[in-house]
């Protein structure tokens, strides 16, 4: 069993549809326009893989199309789960933990941001990272956009 085995979705499980999508989709959107990054999306882990299920801004620029994703071993978002990495990067390039790794470089990720999203029962259902190419946005904008867009979302 690998060490991801407990956050995954069965296998075979359904596609997310209907309002809960929309639903993510507007989060997504939204944390797109606080963070101010160039990517934010929520991901889930199926079949040792993850799997984008909402995407916000340049995905294309990042390899990221809607409803695939790479294998779950190679993934910033498995490594912050499992706490081997912390939710926030302000430059990858700059922390040993993450500089190496081959998806830092295919992916052009230069800072990175998480959240884990839960179940109402607490069980780890998504996770709803965001990514810029650039390591000085994220620094500079993080604390307080991420604030209003919690609060906003919250509201």
């Amino acid at each position: 069993m690998s060490s991801h085995a407990l956050l995954m979705a069965p296998p075979g499980a359904a596609a997310d549809s209907g309002p809960a999508t929309d639903v993510i989709q507007q989060v997504v959107d939204l944390a797109h326009r606080c963070l101010q990054m160039d990517l934010t999306f929520v991901a889930r882990f199926v079949d040792e893989k993850q799997e984008f299920r909402a995407i916000s801004g340049d995905g294309a620029s990042f390899e990221i199309t809607l409803g695939e994703g790479p294998p779950l071993s190679t993934t910033f978002c498995s490594r912050m789960v499992v706490g081997e990495i912390p939710s926030f990067i302000p430059d990858t390039g700059a922390d040993s933990r993450v500089r190496y790794l081959p998806i830092t470089q295919q992916m052009h990720i230069g800072a990175y941001i998480a959240v884990p999203l839960r179940l109402s029962d607490g069980t780890l259902y998504q996770r709803a990272p965001g990514a810029a190419e650039a390591p000085a946005v994220l620094q500079y904008r993080c604390a307080s956009p991420t604030a209003r867009c919690t609060a906003h979302c919250a509201a």
